[in-house]
Order: C-alpha cells, then structure tokens, then sequence
C-alpha cells in the first residue's frame, strides 16, 4: 500500500499529537497495509495490544468513529495536511543519503540535550560520537538532526565504503550549491576550502557515519588508510575555522585531530556512548519479553545496554523460551561483565542466530556482506547459484528484518542513493569476519562450499565497493594463502584445483537426467580463484581456465597472454569496456592480441599489454562459439 508522505513528515506530525515511538512505530505498519496479526508478530506483541496502540493514537489525532473506517479517515488526515505543508516555502532541504529509521528511538534525552547545547548555545563546528558497534551511535545522529532540520541543512553520508575525499566533497559541494557546482581540481586543499566557504554562508548539519572505515585496523586507534589522511585535514579545519555550520562525526575510533582540537579550542567536543538503562528497559519491554527487574538488569548488564544487542537477543528468547527473561538466563550464565567478555558474548550471541537461520537466509547474508553497501533486491537475487524464486528472496528478507539483522536503506531525495537492503552495522563486521575464516578454511582443507556460492569479490561492482572486497574480504584470503602455502606451492595447488573444478563440471555436464541449467554448473570458484593469484602478482600465463564459469573475475589490469579461456564462461567477468556474455576466447600466435566473441553477435580484439580494444565487427551470422588466429 503506497503513501505520498515522508517519513520524516509522519515523525514530526506525530510528535505535534504526543504520539509514542512505539505507538508511531505500530502506526507505520498498520498505514502500510500491515493487519494486527502481522503487527504483534513483528514488533513481539499481543494483537491486543497493537489494537490498544492504535486507539491511543486515534484519540491523539481526534480521529471519531469506530471499525477500519478511523485508520482510512487518518490517512486522509495525513495526506491532507503533507498536501499542506508541502506548499509552504522550506529554506532548508534534507538530503538524508543513506540515513537510517529513527522511528523507534527510544530514550537518550539526557545526551539530546547535550547535543543541543552544543549546537546552539556553545556553537560547535565539530561533533564526535563514539561507542562500540551497536550502541545506536547512528540512531541518536539521526533523531539528533530530524530535530534541528528547520534550523540547518541537513545532509547525511555515509563512510563506511570509505569514499575517496574529492569524490565526497563533490558529493557535498553539489547539495549545498544545488548542483551548480563545476567539478572540483585535484587538490583537496583548495576544494576544503570551498567547503569551508559555503559551510561560513549556511548553516548546514553534515554528517558523516562510520568514520571508523577511515582508519587502519589493529594499529594505533585514529590513524588514516593510506590515501585518506585528507580527511583529517577536513576535520581540522572544519574543528578550527570560523564558520555557521557544524559536523558530526559518529566512530567507534575517536580521529587523532579531535584529541588536539578539544585541547586547543572550546568548538570541539566529544559524547562517548554507554549503554542506557532507559533505552534498554524500552527495548525489552517493545519486545514482549517478560521479568523481574533483576532479570531485566541482569540481561541488560550482560550485553552491556548495547541497543542492536538486546533486540537480537529479544528475538531468541522470544522464539525459545516464550519470552521469559529469567529462562533464557538460567541457560545463559555469563561469569563476568567487562569489555573482552561483553564482545565475546556478542559473538556468541550472533553466532547462535546465524545458525538458526534458514540456508537461504544465511546465503542472503553472505551475499549482503559482499556486497558492503545498499543494493536493490533484483542485484541480490541475479547473485545467488543455483537461482531462487523471488517470493522466496522476499520471505527469507522479510525474516531476516524481524530478526534486526538487516536493513532497508531509504532513497535520497537528491538521487544520489538507490532504495536498497544492507546489514546493520556490526553485523557487517561479524559477517565479514565469519565469511573469511570460513572461505580461509574450505581452501585449506580441499572441501568448497562457499568457494563455490559466492564471489569474494564482483568485478562488476563499484569501483569504491571492489576497493573494499579487496581489502576485507579478498586480502585476508590471500595472506592466509601464504600462511600456509609458498607462492610456488600455491602455483601447483590452483593448477590442481582448477583441473578438479573441471573435472567436477564435465561430470555434471554428463548427466542426461538435469536440466540444462544444473548442467552449466555454475560456480564463483574458477573466478575467485583467478582473482587471488592476480590480487597475489602470481603470474598466470598458460593456466587452464578452459570449459569452467569465470564470474566476477576483475581483467581490467590482468597480463593474460597464453591463458586458455576456451569453452570458458565470462559473462559475470570485467574487461577494460562492457562487452556482452563472453562465447569465445584466442590469443594471437605473438600473444599481442586477445580475440573475444560475445552474444551481442560481435567480434573484439583487445590488445593484451594494456587491455584496450582494437577493433570490433558484427557477425551477421550470429552467435560465434569458436575464434581461432
């Protein structure tokens, strides 16, 4: 059931009647379509009590009348008054990016009102919140800047794929000047200070997520990746220059400029998240789960107040022990509650949900972690082997949301961000980490499962997301490779490999019985494996990719002479320009040029050094599955 209103208009409209996050919350799902039934399953409730929400909020909104008809007379009151509004001149215009929901917010007044002290009496420039994964960092940004949206420009990005610094910039630069803005020079200097100059003329509210991406793992906390030490000049200079604008900043790790900034000027302040008591006992209480106090303090203390933490644990004892805290505590007994133990418990906690999953909603969540960002549910679906009906796609999400394991991401206003689905924060983290250590192991043991489902890296995505696979995914394979492996030795063990994979194809090819499609064997193993050795330098000359799937492979940089593509599917792979699915692969006697002939019935010739297509011509008589020189 479609609505012409924001989200953020239903939240302001809301508050203006005294509407409660958890009756606002309830209220969204009923607006779309949602019965009572389905409401009390996903929030955790009786169908009772989502009936009395919504009469608490039609007495709210003056709505009179009984039965269905007072949710469609609301609605017409909505859209009506959004009608309305929508007339009214707005200085400022939101561009939320990748923001997240913070309908369900609940608590955290003590720290809204230190934030607004900040921003309004004490004029900050620079704002960091900090807090471990979870600790809803994001979510009080969020609530945060929807109250002072009237008052500044609020424009939201997010770090976590760690953008370059001009390609950010722009991305600013272009909201504040309503795309007027001629694309930026290559120095970042001059383009901060550009920044700089419009933050001086509007009061604007940036903010920036996931900062923590910026900087390296298991070293010194704060210090940059090679290549993004740009954006601790930005947060200097945003923290030291004189101007009506301020950012925010949320981290697990606290910028090394910051410490210098908070020393040195009274503009620069930081909020370090704890677990809240409020929030927490909000959390288990909009969940159904049932306790004493004590028990509610216990659970609340044994994952440390962590928001994100205490929903997914909501879910478990819910589902397994009727939603009685103290049962589930008697199973659960933690021996003590600090920093390492907490972590620890967290793990254990995501491991035990991740095993209670579906296969299918387990293969959604490796493929979500691939994928490291947003990505519309048609992306999601043409990834996964063998292919799965959408309805089941769908289904499988739908669980995985109830269990706050994922999330949708709403579209910017300004087009700059697709509507899409994406793991919740530090789950990302404890995917990525469960992905590689299990990839790390079918490798060394000979035995692939996941070698073969999924690709450590898509050559056909962005180039800021390949960045990323290659760092977080594809490297640690790589360098567990070598932890056990010589680069020769690693030389022999893909030529086995591949000749198993082969080996393995042409046997299931040889099957009268299957369909065509589970003929084709499709497989990200061929690809995966091509990726490693180019990721490791290894060279690749005479290897034998002939009759296997290559997906995903990156060729764009990639010295192939001699390498035997024959028979080879290539149609998920990436040469230096779009071609259509591979149907044929020759190298030239001198090795110089590369011939390729695609479905799109036409013929290439790359050159081979650097990957730059020579020539192309049509063959009229169709498809070409043989090119010989």
């Amino acid at each position: 059931m479609t609505q012409d209103w924001t989200e953020e208009f239903l939240y302001q409209f809301a508050q203006q009647k005294r509407v409660s996050n958890d009756e606002l919350s309830t209220l969204e799902l009923a607006l779309r379509g949602k019965t009572a039934e389905a409401i009390a399953r996903s929030q955790g409730i009786s169908a009772a009590a989502v009936r009395k929400r919504l009469s608490s909020v039609y007495t709210k909104f003056a709505i009179e009348g009984a039965g269905p008809g007072k949710l469609e007379t609301l609605r017409h009151t909505l859209q009506t008054q959004y009608q309305t509004s929508a007339l009214m001149p707005r200085t400022h215009q939101p561009d939320w990016g990748e923001a997240i929901s913070a309908s369900s917010f609940h608590g955290r007044e003590t720290e809204r009102q230190t934030l607004a002290r900040w921003l309004r009496q004490d004029e900050c420039r620079l704002i960091v919140l900090t807090g471990m994964g979870g600790m809803g960092k994001t979510t009080l940004a969020v609530k945060f800047a929807m109250e002072h949206q009237t008052q500044y420009q609020v424009i939201w990005r997010s770090l976590r794929e760690a953008p370059r610094l001009n390609k950010l910039l722009q991305d600013v630069l272009n909201v504040l000047s309503h795309q007027a803005i001629a694309p930026l020079s290559d120095s970042q200097e001059d383009n901060i200070t550009q920044l700089l100059s419009h933050l001086a003329q509007h009061p604007c509210l940036l903010i920036l997520d996931n900062a923590e991406s910026l900087f390296v793992s298991q070293k010194k906390t704060g210090n940059y990746r090679p290549g993004y030490e740009g954006y601790g000049e930005l947060f200097r200079r945003i923290g030291e220059t004189q101007h009506k604008s301020c950012l925010v900043l949320t981290s697990r790790e606290k910028p090394a400029e910051v410490a210098t900034l908070e020393s040195s000027t009274l503009y620069t302040r930081t909020m370090e998240l704890q677990g809240s008591l409020e929030t927490s006992q909000a959390i288990l209480a909009s969940k159904g789960l049932t306790g004493s106090p004590h028990h509610q303090q216990k659970l609340i203390t044994f994952y440390n107040g962590n928001p994100l933490a205490l929903k997914i644990v909501a879910t478990t004892i819910n589902e397994l022990f009727d939603g009685d805290i103290e049962e589930f505590l008697k199973q659960n007994q933690p021996q003590e509650v600090n920093g390492l133990p907490i972590v620890g418990s967290m793990r254990r906690l995501l491991d035990s949900q991740f095993e209670r999953l579906s296969p299918l909603e387990q293969t959604l969540m490796n493929w979500l972690t691939i994928n490291r960002e947003p990505i519309p549910l048609r992306i999601l679906k043409e990834d996964l082997v063998p292919t799965v009906p959408l309805n089941q796609v769908v289904e499988a999400l739908e669980n995985l949301r109830a269990r706050c394991l994922v999330r949708t991401a709403k579209p910017s206003r300004m087009g700059n961000h697709a509507k899409g689905v994406t793991l919740q924060g530090f789950v990302m983290e404890y995917m990525t980490n469960r992905l590689v250590e299990r990839i790390g192991q079918e490798l060394k043991q000979g035995q692939f499962h996941d070698f073969h489902a999924y690709a450590l890296m898509k050559a056909s995505a962005k180039e800021h997301i390949r960045a990323s696979q290659k760092q977080l995914i594809l490297e640690p394979i790589a360098r567990a490779l070598l932890a056990w492996m010589t680069p020769n030795e690693i030389e022999v063990w893909a030529t086995e490999t591949l000749n198993q994979l082969r080996q393995q194809r042409m046997a299931i090819a040889s099957l009268p019985s299957l369909p065509l499609l589970s003929r084709a064997a499709p497989s990200y193993a061929a690809g995966n494996l091509l990726n490693l050795l180019l990721h490791l330098h290894i060279d690749v000359t005479r290897y034998d990719f002939s009759h296997l799937a290559v997906w995903q492979a990156d060729l764009r940089e990639a010295r192939l002479h001699n390498v035997n593509f024959t028979g080879a599917d290539l149609a998920k792979s990436a040469f230096t320009e779009v071609v259509g699915d591979v149907l044929a692969v020759a190298y030239s006697p001198k090795g110089d040029l590369l011939a390729t002939t695609d479905s799109d019935g036409q013929l290439h010739l790359w050159a081979t050094k650097d990957g730059v297509k020579q020539h192309t011509c049509d063959c009229r008589s169709g498809w070409v599955r043989t090119v010989a020189f």
